[in-house]
């Protein structure tokens, strides 16, 4: 749905355009409609992470939890992470190769961390799952307007601003699960794992308004023709 739209906002914004002026105010307004379906994504984990935390937080008794198995997934994400924010900023020149690489890292990381999540029983592993898939559909839309657009080697824009976005906060995301399970580890107080899901999802909802206000006031900058 979303690269129809831009699509068939490329299409629009073409045939009106008079000069190369015109060019790039229509490449930055395709590039902000992907800003925007990336801020509405995480504000939706968010939402859904709240909503089960309280759910969890009040049973009489608690989920257990295999903190090890929670320990282990989140640090191999965060390693991932790690190496997606490497391919964004580092990797290929050309931008179509950087975000397929990025896009079949996000899905081994999202695939060990939502079956781990399951197994284990940490909300806040399922929680940085969901983040990481909210990191996967901003790279499909991100490749989307890659492929709209002339390709180019300036990372300013606010697609790939928003994609970088996704990929930091949830490699700190990983790294705070990390520590979490290896408290729980040492003193089985599973409670703190879904007080942590409900901070990771206040979190996630400052990036999503950050992102937001961003892209609407044209903060992550324009490309120079």
């Amino acid at each position: 749905m979303a690269i129809y739209g831009i699509n068939k906002h490329l299409e629009k914004c073409a045939s009106v355009k008079t000069d190369e002026q015109s060019d790039c105010l229509c490449e930055e307004s395709i590039r902000a409609r992907g800003g925007y379906i990336n801020a509405f994504l995480l504000a939706i984990v968010a939402i859904w992470i709240i909503v089960e935390a309280r759910e969890r937080y009040f049973q009489f008794q608690p989920q257990e939890i295999v903190s090890e198995w929670m320990v282990l997934a989140a640090f191999i994400g965060m390693m991932l992470n790690f190496w997606q924010y490497q391919e964004l900023e580092h990797g290929h020149k050309q931008e179509t190769v950087r975000y397929w690489r990025v896009l079949g890292i996000g899905l081994f990381a999202f695939l060990l961390e939502i079956t781990v999540g399951f197994l284990s029983g940490s909300l806040s592993l399922l929680a940085d799952a969901w983040h990481i898939m909210t990191d996967v559909i901003a790279v499909v839309v991100s490749l989307s307007v890659a492929y709209s657009l002339p390709e180019r080697e300036d990372k300013s824009h606010v697609t790939h601003a928003t994609m970088s976005a996704h990929v930091i906060s949830d490699g700190l995301q990983s790294l705070v699960v990390v520590a979490t399970g290896s408290i729980i580890y040492y003193t089985g107080w599973y409670r703190l794992d879904v007080i942590l899901s409900a901070i990771i999802a206040l979190v996630l909802m400052y990036w999503a308004i950050n992102i937001a206000l961003k892209t609407r006031y044209g903060l992550y900058g324009t490309h120079q023709h």
